[in-house]
């Protein structure tokens, strides 16, 4: 029983991990969804780096 509980939690989890990726994949081909993503990305960048953007 403990097995089949620890499966179940752990599809559970996947199962939950698969749609909010879905969501956002989904999102991404919705109006203006490109930029939305590339907002949403953490982006770090060092103090000695520029960062160009193409438009």
């Amino acid at each position: 029983m403990t097995r089949l509980r620890e499966i179940e939690e752990s599809f559970l989890y996947e199962k939950y991990r698969f749609n909010l990726l879905k969501d956002k994949f989904d999102d991404l081909f919705s109006y203006e969804g490109a930029q939305r993503f590339m907002k949403d990305q953490d982006q770090i960048i060092s103090r000695d780096i520029i960062r160009v953007i193409w438009r």
